[in-house]
């Protein structure tokens, strides 16, 4: 069966460029718990990049991304997040 990457972006084989701003909150920064949500952070951090690399080298994509780790404001809570650009152009 072959690979079907249409799932991905309506732009396959055109070499469009598609970005994405992903915000991945994590908990509630006033719950005063920064060791182990400073920890997660980090960890979102690199499962992220490793899904973004594992992605790109098995598709017909190249992938750019930025990933950040803070805080980020959901209303008026603040909450511990890893934050992504993540951008793809079809090849």
């Amino acid at each position: 069966m072959g690979r079907d990457d249409t799932y991905i972006t309506s732009c396959t084989g055109s070499g469009k460029t598609r970005t994405v701003d992903l915000i991945v909150c994590l908990q509630a920064v006033d719950l005063d718990n920064p060791e182990p949500n400073y920890d997660a952070t980090l960890t979102m951090m690199d499962s992220l990049e490793t899904a973004l690399d594992t992605f790109e080298g098995s598709s017909d994509m190249l992938i750019d991304y930025e990933i950040s780790a803070g805080g980020y404001d959901v209303g008026d809570a603040r909450y511990w997040a890893t934050t992504a650009t993540i951008t793809g152009t079809d090849l």
